[in-house]
């Protein structure tokens, strides 16, 4: 599969880069929820449960990210450099999703 591609954020558009994909994983999440995409399958169920996990993780991140940009409570360069790491995995994340979903459709 291929390998998500992230544009780099500056200080400019890191705040709202970050809400964006936080967005994002709060539609996933409730996408995720929704009982037309319950588990039939045991495998499908530990892979359900993954996905929420790393989903919840990744949305605490998240948050904790928005709160430094906002707070400036860090040199931007770091902040930037945990962004970009951050939204690159939410778009593997949100990849993840959609395969589990297409996955239980069929």
């Amino acid at each position: 599969m291929k390998e998500p591609q992230i544009r780099k954020p500056n200080n400019e558009n890191c705040l709202h880069s970050m809400e964006r994909s936080y967005q994002k994983l709060l539609i996933l999440k409730g996408k995720l929820s929704s009982y037309v995409y319950e588990p039939r399958t045991y495998d499908s169920f530990e892979q359900a449960q993954e996905l929420r996990y790393d989903l919840e993780r990744l949305s605490l991140s998240h948050l904790e990210i928005m709160n430094l940009v906002k707070d400036k409570k860090q040199y931007i360069s770091e902040v930037l450099k945990k962004s970009m790491d951050l939204l690159l995995e939410a778009k593997k994340l949100e990849n993840g999703i959609e395969s589990y979903i297409y996955t239980v459709r069929n």
